[in-house]
C-alpha cells in the first residue's frame, strides 16, 4: 500500500557492485549554519558531497557582501544552484574552454 508523506530530506544513492547504498539526510538536522551579511547558508554533508541551502535578503550581492571582503569580483567556486523563490543573477568569468552552450546555437 502506498503512503504519502512530506519529504524534506535529500536522498543520495550509490550503486557499487550491484549493491545499492542509500543515504538520507534532512536540512532539519543540518551539519552547519553560516550566518552571512544579508543571508543564511545551511550545510549538510552527504556521501562525500557538501550540499547547501541558502536564503538571501533582498538586495544581497555576492560582489558587495562577500567578495569585497576577499578582494574578489566573482566567486571562484564551481557550484550548481536552483532558485525556488524570487530571482537570482549569476555573473561568470570564463577562463579557457567552457562547457556552456553557445547562445546562438539552435
Amino acid at each position: 500500500m502506498a503512503r504519502s508523506a512530506k519529504y524534506t530530506g535529500i536522498e543520495y544513492r550509490v550503486i557499487m557492485n550491484e549493491v545499492q547504498v542509500r543515504f538520507v539526510k534532512s536540512f532539519e538536522s543540518r551539519d552547519e549554519v553560516r550566518l552571512l551579511k544579508k543571508g543564511r547558508f545551511e550545510v549538510v554533508h552527504l556521501g562525500g558531497m557538501t550540499i547547501g541551502r541558502a536564503a538571501y535578503d533582498r538586495g544581497r550581492k555576492w560582489s558587495e557582501h562577500v567578495g569585497r571582503e576577499f578582494g574578489a569580483r566573482r566567486c571562484g567556486v564551481e557550484h550548481v544552484g536552483l532558485v525556488l523563490s524570487g530571482t537570482a543573477t549569476a555573473a561568470l568569468e570564463l577562463r579557457g574552454d567552457s562547457s556552456l552552450p553557445d547562445r546562438n546555437h539552435h
